[in-house]
This record gives C-alpha cells, sequence and structure tokens, in this order.
C-alpha cells in the first residue's frame, strides 16, 4: 500500500508546504459554493469571504468550470 500511495506516506517538507501556501493557486468546484448556500449562519458565509480578503488571496483563487 505504501508503495501504490507513497507522496501519502512520504509527506513534504516545511520549505514544500510554504511554497504551496505563497505560490499555490486554490482551484474550488462549485460544491464549495453550493455549500455556501447551505450554510444558516450568515456570519459563516461572511467569514469564508473575509478569511480570502484579509490574506490578499483573490489573486490566487480560481472557479473551475466544468
Amino acid at each position: 500500500m505504501k508503495q501504490k500511495f507513497s507522496s501519502y506516506f512520504n509527506p513534504i517538507t516545511n520549505e514544500e508546504k510554504n511554497k504551496i501556501i505563497n505560490e499555490g493557486t486554490l482551484i474550488f468546484d462549485t460544491n464549495i459554493l453550493l455549500s455556501l448556500y447551505s450554510m444558516e449562519n450568515k456570519e459563516d458565509v461572511d467569514e469564508f469571504f473575509n478569511i480570502f480578503e484579509n490574506n490578499q488571496m483573490d489573486r490566487k483563487i480560481m472557479l473551475a468550470i466544468v
């Protein structure tokens, strides 16, 4: 099993994690947006968007359209 899923059993280094966080792009599918409609608490939805606005993540977000 470890041979088939070697990346799972060989975690990335802190340097690699930082590179992903600083240079990576978040790609959401429609499920993430649809789940916002099911949230009962409006503050949760607002917090979801504030996380990206406050961290200037808006330049690194894409929406997958299938």
